[in-house]
Formats: C-alpha cells, sequence, structure tokens
C-alpha cells in the first residue's frame, strides 16, 4: 500500500503542482492542455493510470466513481478552446483524483488474507478489531480474495 501512495504522491506533484503560479499549482497538465491533443492524452492516461491503481487497492465503487467523473469533466471542458485550459488548470483534476484514493485508502483496514481464511482460522473478528481499533477505518477489505 505504501508504494502506491507513493506513486499517487508522485503524480499528483508532477501534473498538478510543478511550480506555483499567483498561489495556484501547476504541473504537467496545466502546460500540456495548451498543446493541441498532447495535453488531452496526456491527461487520460494519467487519469487512467490513476483509476488503476484504484482497482489495485479495491476501492469503493464511490470513489471510483468521484474518480471517474473528474477525470470525464477534465477531459470534457479540455477540449473547449482557452476557457478549457483555464479551467483545467484550476481544477487540477488528478490532484483531486489522487487525494480521493489517498482519502479511500486511509479509511481502509487492509487484511493479507481471505475472507474465507479469516472465518474459518477465526481471526475475522480479530481483523475487525483491529480496524476499529485503529480509528477512522469504515471499511476491511480481503486481499486475498
Amino acid at each position: 500500500m505504501e508504494a502506491v501512495r507513493a506513486r499517487l504522491t508522485k503524480w499528483r506533484k508532477l501534473s498538478d503542482k510543478l511550480f506555483t503560479v499567483f498561489g495556484h499549482g501547476v504541473g504537467l497538465d496545466g502546460i500540456l492542455t495548451f498543446v493541441p491533443g498532447v495535453g488531452g492524452v496526456y491527461s487520460l492516461s494519467v487519469g487512467a493510470y490513476l483509476i488503476s491503481q484504484a482497482f489495485h487497492v479495491r476501492a469503493s465503487k464511490t470513489t471510483l466513481a468521484k474518480m471517474g467523473a473528474l477525470l470525464a469533466l477534465d477531459s470534457v471542458t479540455g477540449e473547449i478552446p482557452l476557457a478549457g485550459d483555464a479551467f483545467d488548470i484550476w481544477l487540477r483534476a488528478h490532484a483531486r483524483m489522487a487525494r480521493a484514493l489517498e482519502r479511500e485508502m486511509e479509511r481502509t483496514h487492509y487484511v493479507a488474507e481471505s475472507r474465507a481464511s479469516a472465518v474459518a482460522g477465526g481471526r475475522l473478528e480479530r481483523h475487525q478489531r483491529d480496524m476499529h481499533n485503529t480509528g477512522g477505518k469504515r471499511r476491511m477489505v480481503f486481499l486475498g480474495d
């Protein structure tokens, strides 16, 4: 999970916060939006990668839908000449997608085994206690499933 967090941080900074202009972060997504064709391909590629990471950590359907909506909004508005470019810089969709996934991961208790294995071994209750004792965890994901 730490490797996923590190990748999210890397892409969030690269796409949306390489430098600051008037207090607002700008990254490759904001720069490449001015290059016809290239900006859209970059934005869709990074967005798809972030969504693949969400599938990898088994994010909830709500988080996946939010990430998909942000990517769609970014893609559609990015096609509007000039206003779309400005909106693309302001929206910072990749940073928002990464933060949504990071929040999801913070609220999730990950278990390395399958649910069936935990039940069969009598460890399900322990995992549930661990989840409640770690504070702020709302979901349990069995990585072995």
